[in-house]
Parts: structure tokens; C-alpha cells; sequence
């Protein structure tokens, strides 16, 4: 399936709830069966670690008021952050069953986990556009979609624009590498489309969040396009 194919594939299944009649969605993790409108049975959902309290730069969760001591140093190049869950459990069981099993049926019922922060920043930012982090060539011929896009879908199916954000070239994978290199791999990355971000707002939607590098260099190209606000937002948060 290629990556148009896989996201009209996604939304259409995202928007026909007369399917589910028929066949119930099971358990974003495991396939259990689920109550209506669940994305994860009981079992797995206590696995869940929600981020509610949370370095409103960074995401990472913290019991103090204001930004994280690294954020006090040196924040990131984007405004805010947001993750829904720490990275574990069944959010990681359901991510990786998105990105490397081609569930893209867990797309959008993983995005729309995203709706309410979205609607929040929304209120305060009327203007915004929803832009996925755009995937490496590589990885997206591979793949055959961007697991960023099918998230974003979900969130905010109207405010998407997957053309706003492109990679200028392919990168490493970034697991296993350290901060300092992960933003030097990413380093002029990603170009941004000034005719359509330039004044706007942008909600960034990514799937998870380690060390922001992928976000912070998403955030350089879009602010020299000019966009005016970057919002990070992921599904998950990796704790150190």
C-alpha cells in the first residue's frame, strides 16, 4: 500500500463508525476485545502513565511549577510541548504495532487520543494548522506511510496539511544516539513551505518525543518560514 493509498485507507476507516458496529475495534495493544469508543482494554490500560504534570517546553513530567532545569538552561526551539502518555506499556506496544506491523488502522484511534489538546490550543490558537513531522524517503518508501500524518489525521482530521513540512534528506536512525547527536544528524533537515506556514500558528504532531532534536530541527525550518507559534505534540513522552 503506498502513502497515499495507506492514509486514505485510514481516514475512511476512521469516519465510517458503521463498520464498527460490525466489527469492534480491539485493544490498540493486544486485540482484546474493548468497550465503545476505548482505545485499550482494562489489562492495558493500566499500564497507562498519563502526562498531566509536565514541563510546559519540554513535556517531560516534573512535580515543580514552570519550565525543567534543562529548559531553564536552553529550551527548545518550539514554544510548547504536550505528550499524552509516557513512552511504555501499551502506548509503546501500540506505536510499534503502527509502525513496524502497518496497522495504520491505529493511526487515527492513536491521534484521536490528541483531540482535546488540540481543541485546547485551538482556543488560543484559532489560526492553527495541524503539520505532521514528515518521515525520511527512505523510511516512507519502506513503509509505505508516515505514522506522524496517520496520528495527525486523528487528532484533527480538517487542519491537517501534510505539505507544509518536507525533508530536505535522509537521516540515521536516531535510536541509541545521544541529544548532541541526534541534532547534529538533523541539522537543515527539514524545509518548510513559507506560503503556507508564514504567519500561522502550527501544532507539530509527532508519535513520540526522546530527546525533542526531531521536533527542535521540525521547529527551526518552520520559524524560518515564518510561522509565528510552534506547538509541539506527541502520543508519547520517553522518560530519561
Amino acid at each position: 500500500m503506498g502513502a497515499v493509498g495507506a492514509i486514505q485507507h485510514a481516514i475512511r476507516t476512521f469516519r465510517t463508525g458503521a463498520l464498527d458496529l460490525v466489527y469492534p475495534p480491539g485493544c490498540a495493544a493486544c486485540d482484546e476485545p474493548v468497550e465503545a469508543g476505548a482505545c485499550f482494554c482494562e489489562l492495558c490500560a493500566v499500564t497507562l502513565i498519563p502526562v498531566e504534570r509536565a514541563c510546559r517546553r519540554c513535556a517531560l513530567p516534573i512535580e515543580q511549577r514552570g519550565p525543567c532545569p534543562a529548559c531553564r538552561l536552553l529550551g527548545p526551539a518550539f514554544d510548547e510541548a504536550s505528550s499524552a502518555f509516557a513512552f511504555g506499556g501499551a502506548v509503546a506496544d501500540a506505536l510499534r504495532l503502527l509502525k513496524f506491523s502497518a496497522r495504520v488502522d491505529l493511526g487515527p484511534r492513536l491521534g484521536a487520543l490528541l483531540s482535546r489538546r488540540v481543541a485546547a490550543l485551538l482556543e488560543r490558537l484559532p489560526r492553527a494548522i495541524v503539520v505532521p513531522v514528515p518521515l525520511a524517503r527512505r523510511r516512507l518508501a519502506a513503509r509505505g506511510f508516515n505514522q506522524a500524518a496517520l496520528l495527525a489525521l486523528g487528532a484533527a482530521p480538517a487542519l491537517v496539511r501534510t505539505d507544509a513540512l518536507m525533508r530536505t534528506r535522509d537521516t540515521p536512525a536516531q535510536v541509541g544516539r545521544s541529544a548532541a547527536q541526534r541534532r547534529l544528524a538533523l541539522a537543515g533537515a527539514f524545509a518548510a513551505d513559507e506560503r503556507k506556514v508564514a504567519g500561522r500558528p502550527i501544532i507539530l504532531v509527532d508519535d513520540v518525543m526522546t530527546t525533542g532534536a526531531t521536533l527542535d530541527a521540525c521547529t527551526r525550518a518552520l520559524n524560518a518560514a515564518g510561522a509565528s507559534y510552534v506547538a509541539a505534540l506527541t502520543v508519547g513522552r520517553a522518560l530519561p
